[in-house]
């Protein structure tokens, strides 16, 4: 899937039980690639994290991204990776359903 966004992981992760940038990131690495989108760690910087999309990225799909990749990103947290993957087929086949029969119709 073509890149249509960066999930920013920063220092905040370090207060969630369990998580730190490193493991977090590795975590996203497995799973997010998938929808088109690339995992970068700040490990100095508080706030700022989450996702950001690439502009050229229609406005209905970016808020339709956001809300599943912040979904994701929930439940890896709270679950961890580990049988995610098919939520991850789930959310590529919604971007692609959103996106139309032309994958960079709406870059």
């Amino acid at each position: 899937m073509q890149k249509i966004g960066t999930y920013i992981v920063t220092a905040d992760v370090n207060d969630l039980e369990g998580w730190d940038v490193s493991s977090l990131a590795t975590a996203l690495e497995s799973l997010l690639p998938q929808l088109g989108i690339e995992v970068e760690t700040e490990d100095h910087q508080y706030g700022g994290g989450g996702l950001r999309m690439d502009p050229r990225v229609d406005g209905d799909l970016t808020r339709l991204v956001v809300d599943l990749v912040e979904d994701l990103v929930e439940r890896v947290v709270v679950d961890g990776p580990e049988g995610q993957e098919e939520r991850v087929q789930e959310i590529a086949a919604e971007i692609r359903n959103a996106q139309g029969a032309t994958p960079t119709e709406n870059l």
